[in-house]
């Protein structure tokens, strides 16, 4: 179950935004590639620097999320938006992973010798 509380505030505004896209481009479910588009275009966010950092070409890389996006399906009315199975499952690794490193450095730390 995902929590809000436990997320970083840029991670709740990617998820925003995410909800947005999807809404605005009449999918049902908020996927990863909501979020992915959320992440790459985040004022102050790391994604876009990073895969720059590296060479990426986001111009690219946006361009074929955008083609992504335009093959999920779409839905009419006024429906619920959901976080899709997919997306949930990217979001519970994720917070696994930051579980295991918090973990990881506090059994890096030394034993306290008590003096």
């Amino acid at each position: 179950m995902l929590r809000a509380d436990k997320m970083t505030v840029k991670t709740q505004e990617a998820l925003v935004e995410a909800q947005e896209l999807a809404r605005f481009t009449g999918h049902g479910s908020i996927e990863a590639e909501h979020l992915f588009r959320a992440l790459l275009e985040q004022e102050g966010g790391l994604v876009a620097p990073i895969l720059q950092k590296i060479g990426a070409d986001t111009a690219i890389i946006r361009d074929r999320v955008e083609g992504a996006l335009k093959k999920l399906p779409k839905v009419s009315g006024n429906t619920q938006i959901f976080i899709s199975p997919v997306l949930n499952r990217v979001l519970e690794v994720q917070k696994q992973g930051e579980y295991r490193a918090v973990q990881e450095h506090d059994g890096a730390r030394p034993a306290d010798s008590g003096g």
